[in-house]
């Protein structure tokens, strides 16, 4: 006969918690901007790496282009507290700079060299970015119903180069429309512009000039274009009608259509003569996709 032995069992299971640790991203900051115009260093910091494994580089924004890193010295090391310095002032106007952009890059990375380019590269080894933009507040003004943006430099800027004045007295709109001047100040001669603050596309642009654009001085231009900053491969779409003689006061000529990037083909010089009794004037931009799609919309 057999007995039947119970036999208890007892189970202890043993639950360790132990925590989840998530790392964060990788992070990079600007914690000091230089004044704009001045010739200071640049500061910021980075977090959640280790600063010897990482470098950062640095691009600067003027008057429309993209510059730098520096040639010789493309990236700035970071410190082992995970701070970074560097200036972003190696000559020409860039103390001017309007916007700052920095990239959080590993070690052995080499990062393109900007010598003039209207957007950032594009740079897939990067861990993080950060931008800033600093300068003088801008100024706008209401014409023809939409928002326009008064271009003004300190400094030589493009087209030209010229300085750019926003003042009140040089750039203003009233009953007779838009009103840009050439005007004399500090022992400097400053142009006007304005830029317009929205894409239109294609279409047909319309100038309204009133004046004797015909009898302006051989050294002045009076430019009416189309430009777009995301098209470098395409001249940026550039199409110009412009007045003026280039310096030369025996040209002939006083104006111009053009498609950039120009040659023979693709500018045409002509002649503008006005009279004083009627100095109205209109011109059209037609832009087309193509030649032989119907004509587009006005803008």
């Amino acid at each position: 006969m057999f007995g039947l032995k119970k036999v208890l069992g007892i189970v202890v299971v043993v639950i360790s918690l132990v925590p989840i640790v998530i790392a964060e991203d990788p992070w990079i900051d600007i914690t000091d901007v230089p004044e704009y115009g001045t010739n200071e260093r640049l500061f910021g910091e980075v977090c959640n790496v280790e600063p010897t494994d990482y470098n950062v580089a640095v691009y600067i924004f003027v008057e429309g282009w993209w510059t730098k890193p520096y040639f010789n010295r493309p990236l700035t090391p970071i410190d082992i507290d995970g701070k970074w310095n560097c200036t972003i002032v190696t000559g020409g106007n860039d103390r001017y700079a309007t916007k700052i952009a920095a990239y959080l890059l590993p070690a052995g990375t080499d990062p393109p060299i900007m010598n003039g380019g209207t957007v950032l590269p594009d740079i897939p080894e990067a861990v993080a970015f950060v931008q800033v933009e600093r300068g003088p507040e801008p100024s706008f003004l209401s014409f023809a119903g939409r928002n326009w943006k008064v271009k003004s430099f300190d400094f030589p800027a493009g087209p030209g180069p010229n300085y750019f004045s926003d003042s009140e007295n040089d750039v203003w709109v009233d009953g007779e429309g838009l009103h840009l001047t050439i005007s004399y100040q500090d022992d400097r001669w400053y142009c006007s512009e304005v830029i317009l603050q929205e894409c239109l596309g294609y279409g047909i642009y319309i100038f309204q000039l009133h004046g004797r654009v015909d009898l302006i001085d051989p050294n002045m231009v009076i430019g009416l274009f189309t430009w777009d900053n995301e098209a470098p491969e395409s001249a940026y779409r550039e199409l110009d009608i412009e007045f003026t003689r280039w310096g030369n006061s025996d040209d002939p000529t006083n104006a111009q259509y053009v498609v950039q990037p120009w040659n023979v083909r693709t500018r045409h010089r002509f002649t503008i003569d006005l009279l004083d009794t009627d100095q109205d004037l209109t011109c059209y931009i037609i832009w087309h996709p193509n030649p032989d799609e119907p004509e587009p919309k006005r803008v």
